[in-house]
């Protein structure tokens, strides 16, 4: 008997383009989108801030000793932030499934888009538990995060479902123990949430 849900957030719950992000600050500075792509969202400097090892305020420094973008910091948040979608039917089917299960959201995220993220969208705050990588200091798939998940929960990892929309965090919390499932489509994914739990709990939401 499954008695929590573990979600990913970006890809499953609200979906993101980097490139929003990098056109918007090339035109407050000298460089170009794939200059500021790389050395942003692909670089080290992101994985330290999403891993917890270097604060959002270290990260703008950073990234405006490279760039100086002609904004201040608040702008600045805004730009690297403003880059998110809500996912509206995963929306409606984790706050009909809080109901039944925990709910645990398992992210790899920094302080900037998570602090953007909890005043934009709802449906943050439907969450039982959030596990978030610069908090425990671990990132998807290192199985760290994915047992901080567990020792939240109190319960044992075949309790749980894990959905990601990446295939090896997906293997991951497989491994783990986990039912996990990969998001590619919400049909999809609602078709295999049919195989495992209660019809009713699913009443409402199309397979």
């Amino acid at each position: 008997m499954y008695k929590a849900i573990l979600s990913d957030l970006g890809g499953v719950i609200i979906f993101f383009d980097h490139g929003i992000a990098t056109r918007a600050f090339a035109e407050v500075c000298d460089s170009t989108p794939e200059e500021i792509r790389d050395y942003s969202f692909r670089s080290e400097h992101q994985f330290k801030m999403e891993k917890g090892f270097i604060s959002g305020d270290e990260f703008y420094r950073i990234l405006q000793d490279r760039f100086r973008f002609r904004i201040d910091r608040r702008k600045f948040n805004l730009l690297y932030s403003d880059i998110f979608v809500l996912n509206p039917p995963m929306d409606n089917l984790l706050r009909s499934l809080k109901k039944y299960y925990t709910l645990c959201m398992v992210s790899n995220i920094g302080p900037i888009h998570h602090e953007f993220c909890e005043k934009k969208f709802d449906i943050m705050g439907i969450f039982n538990y959030k596990i978030l990588s610069y908090q425990v200091k671990a990132m998807k798939p290192e199985p760290e995060i994915y047992r901080a998940a567990v020792a939240k929960l109190g319960i044992k990892p075949e309790e749980c479902i894990y959905v990601d929309d990446l295939e090896k965090f997906v293997e991951a919390g497989a491994k783990q123990g986990f039912r996990a499932i990969k998001y590619t489509s919400h049909p999809e994914f609602l078709a295999e949430l049919s195989k495992i739990l209660p019809a009713e709990h699913l009443r409402g939401h199309n397979t």
